[in-house]
């Protein structure tokens, strides 16, 4: 026969058994984009736009002149390509709060900035600045290398 004791035991065993369910059983791999090349790097800009939703698709592709071309795809209507220089441009974001949409903007000067990205998630927004900030800093550190006389 099992206590009073025993029992609360037994019960606190299954509980936390129970808990563990569903929950993954190792941690996911650190967001760091200092330790990515271009190409995860953009790889990993076309996972975010994937799953952005705010109204469509994002896709990214980086030449080697350091210019990001976005294609965004709308369910409703045809996708919007821009270019983008990004050693020229200044990387930034903003919050709409009419939308409740986050945007990840770049151009020359905030008037003429296209938006690269956009998102309801803070943090999917963050994760694409951070990414995008990443890219343009390689490219100007490229552009200094080959300028650099030896």
């Amino acid at each position: 026969m099992v206590g009073r004791a025993g029992a609360c035991v037994i019960g606190a065993c299954a509980l936390v058994a129970a808990c563990s369910e569903g929950y993954p059983t190792a941690d996911a791999p650190p967001f760091e984009p200092s330790r990515m090349s271009q190409t995860e790097r953009v790889r990993h800009l076309n996972e975010l736009g994937e799953s952005a939703g705010a109204g469509g698709r994002w896709r990214y592709a980086l030449d080697e002149r350091c210019v990001l071309r976005v294609e965004r795809k709308a369910r409703w209507r045809r996708g919007v390509d821009t270019e983008v220089a990004l050693r020229a441009a200044m990387i930034g974001t903003s919050y709409d709060g009419a939308t409740e949409t986050y945007s990840v903007l770049a151009g020359r000067s905030r008037t003429e900035a296209a938006p690269l990205f956009q998102s309801k998630g803070r943090l999917d927004a963050m994760r694409a600045e951070l990414l995008l900030a990443h890219v343009r800093s390689e490219c100007l550190a490229a552009a200094d290398e080959k300028e650099t006389p030896r």
